[in-house]
């Protein structure tokens, strides 16, 4: 196994636990304020949407997040 594989895995594994951990923390501060947050903001890959559908996961102006 060359050593440029072993990288890689190593560094998913870590960003993976780095992310729990944070998103622990991050919820344990803010509970639902967060809570609201991560169920319109995908967490590593954006989510692609037909263009007409833009702007319908966005908290009013003035909504407290």
């Amino acid at each position: 196994m060359s050593s440029s594989f072993r990288s890689r895995g190593m560094w998913v594994c870590t960003s993976g636990w780095l992310a729990r951990w944070e998103e622990r923390e991050v919820r344990a501060e803010f509970g639902a304020a967060y809570d609201r947050y991560a169920a319109v903001t995908p967490a590593f890959l954006p989510r692609f949407r037909d263009p007409s559908h833009q702007g319908h996961n966005v908290p009013r102006q003035g909504a407290s997040i």
